[in-house]
């Protein structure tokens, strides 16, 4: 089983906390079900109340599980049981999440000037090699032309075990797909650095090898 990642886990609670999209009752939904997942996955022995109590009890679960899985979890699966199928909520918690991790790593002067999408997730992937989060082969671009590329991801995946378990329980967004928290993440980054929304169709799903157009919202 693959471990967890700090910086991970607070950049998604930081989502939870500051999403406006995320009102009271929708993050005590989340809690309660980011709770029971750690509570079976990861044997977290105590119900945490708060997103504060929450990060920091997956934070001290790191080093033996990947247990940023659970805030995702919490989000898909509330979503899921609120609107039928995941969506905005859980779309915008990857993008912030990635934003402020993108930022708090001091990433963002290294992706400035990038002309366009294809020309941005070029640069991200150099970037992401360079400094050893994957391998040159793990990531496969296509420009597709008029703002769309297709990306296709191989190689680890911080979230390969949330994303099977909820396709096993049948979490979809309304396209009846698994929403991948990977690629939706490259959206994510996209949008901080090109001042633009983007979006993400997953065309073909093999966890960890997935594949997906990204475009211009």
């Amino acid at each position: 089983m693959p471990v967890g990642n700090e910086r991970i886990v607070r950049a998604i609670a930081d989502a939870y906390r500051y999403e406006p999209l995320i009102n009271p009752s929708v993050r005590k939904l989340f809690l309660e079900y980011a709770n029971k997942y750690a509570r079976e996955k990861f044997q977290l022995n105590w119900n945490c109340g708060t997103v504060d109590e929450l990060e920091a009890a997956l934070i001290g679960l790191v080093e033996k599980y990947p247990s940023q899985d659970a805030l995702v979890y919490g989000a898909m699966k509330g979503e899921s049981l609120l609107a039928g199928a995941t969506g905005a909520i859980t779309k915008r918690v990857a993008k912030e999440a990635t934003k402020s991790l993108v930022t708090s790593l001091g990433l963002t002067e290294h992706l400035k000037g990038a002309k366009n999408l294809y020309d941005f997730l070029q640069r991200y992937k150099a970037l992401l090699v360079a400094i050893g989060f994957v391998k040159e082969q793990d990531i496969k671009l296509t420009d597709l032309g008029d703002e769309e590329v297709e990306v296709q991801v191989s190689g680890d995946c911080s979230y390969i075990n949330v994303c099977l378990d909820l396709n096993k329980e049948g979490v979809y967004t309304a396209l009846g797909q698994v929403s991948c928290t990977r690629l939706v993440a490259f959206a994510g980054v996209a949008e901080l650095i090109l001042k633009r929304g983007y979006d993400v169709k997953i065309i073909g799903y093999e966890p960890p090898n997935c594949k997906a157009k990204f475009f211009e919202m």
